[in-house]
């Protein structure tokens, strides 16, 4: 109830005639599995307010499906919608002193319930604080925030506590070099959950070229008095507007409190878990074909062992350009996942044809292959229609 009066009134302080835009999308689909019809939409809305005091973002995601049953793998391939969802999201900034301080504060609500199972899961989080942007010269910046929040995430409360320092330096050629520290800290009600902070120390470098960008980080991360080295290293080159190919290689590492919050087992005890991944994304367009590949390695390392992942996935788009249909397209697409203990493969063809006035119409036949479940196949249709931006009120 707080968390709806924190919403209320930061809502009531926008200004009704100030600068308000808004845009969004909704969608409505059915699929055919077998014997079995599902039915489901969504509605996707952000309103946008900006004056001279302030800057205000709200977001609303409502999804609902007819399906309610079967597992998490054949929700994806069987319908359009993966579950029933609620999220408000708020997002406000303050200027109190422009352009170098400035009151932030950053709201969610979220409802689910995923299909095949029978809980309702209620999850909200506020966290709000000073952030101070200050040029030191020309080429010199930092940025310092202090946030305090509190968070409800699969039934367990917690009050939280950021900080962060980011200096920034910028030369001639255009290259960044920035120095970053993070800290986060949490105190749980349920006095069975260990409290404790996580530390990260990094650098960052960043190499800009015409049409190309090289980004460098190393650090440390610090949980439960015990040190990680992280790094990520991020090659991204621009062969045109349309292409691009992208190499990234990280480590880091994730803490009890981000496990807690996504996974419905918790575990009591402070488990930390090392993440490697690589991973290549390669999108080439060629005349009337767009083809969009990407491929990722993840292992996860901790103390009850080793796991890893492997993900693989093509998208193809053709554009048919035929005189009935000058927008038409067929779309192809593969993806499959490897998790050491499961596999599943699913892929899906179709066609996106144009309407008018922003709609668009998907219609694909879907097939989902997975290792110890089977083989499903489905038809499904979806309609789609996304708005242009809107002035809903100016001063």
């Amino acid at each position: 109830m707080k968390f709806f009066c924190c919403f209320l009134c930061l809502f009531i302080s926008i200004d009704a005639m100030s600068r308000t835009i808004g845009t969004g999308e909704w969608s409505l689909g059915v699929s055919q599995l077998e014997s079995d019809t599902h039915y489901g939409g969504n509605i996707n809305y952000t309103l946008n307010n900006e004056n001279n005091f302030q800057n205000t973002s709200i977001g609303l995601l409502a999804e609902h499906s007819t399906n309610d049953e079967g597992t998490s793998i054949f929700n994806q391939h069987s319908k359009l919608y993966q579950s029933d969802i609620l999220s408000l999201n708020l997002n406000n900034e303050m200027f109190l002193y422009k352009p170098s301080l400035n009151w932030i504060t950053e709201g969610n609500f979220e409802y689910t319930k995923l299909i095949g199972s029978q809980e309702e899961n209620d999850d909200w989080s506020l966290k709000t604080g000073p952030s101070i942007n200050r040029s030191l010269r020309k080429d010199l910046s930092i940025l310092a925030d202090v946030f305090y929040g509190k968070t409800y995430s699969n039934g367990n409360e917690s009050e939280n506590q950021e900080y962060g320092l980011v200096l920034n330096k910028v030369f001639p050629s255009s290259n960044e070099l920035r120095f970053m520290l993070d800290q986060e800290c949490w105190d749980y009600v349920d006095d069975q959950i260990n409290d404790n902070c996580i530390q990260e120390y990094s650098s960052e470098y960043e190499i800009k070229g015409r049409d190309h960008i090289l980004a460098m980080m190393v650090g440390a991360a610090v949980i439960d008095d015990t040190q990680e080295n992280i790094y990520d290293v991020t090659y991204a080159y621009q062969f045109s507007p349309l292409d691009q190919l992208k190499i990234s290689y990280r480590k880091d590492k994730s803490n009890l409190k981000s496990r807690i919050e996504n996974i419905e087992s918790l575990l009591r005890q402070p488990v930390t878990l090392v993440t490697k991944e690589r991973k290549i994304e390669i999108n080439k367009s060629l005349s009337r074909l767009s083809l969009s590949v990407d491929a990722s390695q993840i292992n996860y390392e901790s103390e009850f062992g080793d796991l890893k992942e492997m993900n693989s996935g093509i998208q193809i788009k053709y554009a048919l350009r035929t005189p009935a249909c000058l927008s038409c397209s067929l779309i192809f697409m593969n993806r499959k996942n490897d998790l050491q203990v499961s596999k599943y493969e699913e892929q899906f063809f179709g066609i996106n044809y144009p309407m008018r006035r922003n709609m668009i119409g998907l219609l694909t036949v879907r097939r989902t292959k997975d290792q110890l479940l089977g083989t499903y196949f489905s038809l499904n249709f979806q309609l789609q229609y996304r708005s242009d931006r809107a002035l809903i009120a100016a001063e």
